[in-house]
């Protein structure tokens, strides 16, 4: 549950892939974000993470030999045919609206200058609306929900002797009881 950006597609030539990540580069610089750059031989992979503010994820733009976006995971585990690596994703739930609004910005941006066939879903609803009211809403709902919840499972007792499987059922008990 939250307001993330899921995206997937590739580099319109992998020629432009490092001309991208150093405009990426800049731009970060220029707006005071921590960012890595990752070249990588051995798994022919290029790109950067960037992190827009402490309170959401990295954005990650990795772009492996044939020019495809891929996801970070696959960093980690390579090998699992079971998944997609093509799907990327960043969580701006808990950062100022204006970030996800920037990094709407700049998804756009790279859409017309270097990935002319990127696929975006976000669910704030920016991407397609730029309704900057409709994705405060959003957070703010989402952000309540949160925090109704939080507040109901931190008023279960609890003795401190459960083990996780019998403080899951409590709580699943509780929630029963209060919404059924």
């Amino acid at each position: 549950m939250g307001v993330s950006i899921h995206f997937r597609g590739s580099i319109n030539s992998t020629e432009k892939t490092n001309p991208l990540l150093n405009e990426l580069s800049e731009i970060s610089n220029e707006m005071g974000w921590e960012y890595s750059v990752i070249d990588d031989a051995e798994l022919q992979l290029k790109g950067i993470f960037i992190q827009p503010h402490n309170k959401s994820e990295s954005l990650s733009l990795l772009i492996n030999a044939s020019g495809k976006l891929t996801n970070p995971l696959y960093l980690v585990d390579k090998d699992d045919d079971r998944i997609d690596y093509s799907y990327n994703s960043i969580k701006t739930q808990f950062a100022p609206v204006d970030i996800h609004i920037t990094v709407v910005k700049l998804l756009k941006y790279i859409k017309k200058k270097y990935i002319s066939d990127l696929e975006v879903t976000d669910e704030g609803s920016y991407w397609e609306t730029g309704d900057a009211d409709l994705l405060a809403e959003k957070i703010d709902f989402i952000n309540d929900r949160i925090n109704s919840i939080a507040g109901m499972i931190s008023s279960i007792p609890n003795s401190g002797k459960e083990t996780p499987e019998s403080l899951a059922d409590k709580i699943e008990r509780y929630l029963k009881d209060k919404f059924d």
